[in-house]
């Protein structure tokens, strides 16, 4: 059980990583206002940025919580995946809420909003996306502290049972 939760935790940080990256390159390279200027980006076609999200939201969710669950009988990494979890429920709800309220009105093909509007809405997810950054980090931090207990517990021999 200790390899499978080592394993869950190693593929939870790699898909943390590839979240954070992801929206850190969109952010540099100002991918909103290209999406909110072209209104031909719509969807999954291409240039749209769900394409690159799709695979990563089951790998992100489902190693975080698996990992977290096998984890948890350890005890001592509990703290840390605790604060995983946490860092994952937060980002997710960010995420939901820019989808819903900026990605899909950008993406819907009904043309550039008004300057108002789409400047609310790029100011939105710009702020909205450092908090989610700042949230995916913590959570990678998080893995990795739990995974280095988890191969510590491993070295030594020590089982703890909560």
């Amino acid at each position: 059980m200790d390899k499978l939760t080592s394993r869950m935790l190693a593929v939870a940080r790699f898909a943390h990583a590839y979240w954070f990256f992801g929206n850190l390159y969109e952010a540099v390279v100002r991918t909103p206002d290209t999406v909110i200027d072209n209104s031909s980006v719509t969807g999954l076609k291409p240039g749209s940025p769900v394409r690159y999200y799709l695979p990563a939201i089951p790998a992100v969710a489902a190693t975080t919580v698996a990992g977290a669950a096998l984890g948890w009988r350890r005890g001592g990494s509990r703290p840390a995946l605790a604060t995983a979890v946490g860092c994952l429920a937060a980002s997710g709800a960010l995420s939901a809420y820019l989808i819903r309220s900026v990605n899909l009105p950008m993406l819907s093909g009904e043309g550039v909003p008004e300057p108002a509007e789409r400047d609310a809405m790029l100011r939105t997810w710009y702020r909205l996306n450092a908090v989610r950054l700042v949230c995916i980090g913590g959570g990678w931090l998080a893995l990795r502290r739990a995974a280095r207990h988890t191969a510590r517990s491993d070295r030594s021999g020590a089982r703890s049972v909560a």
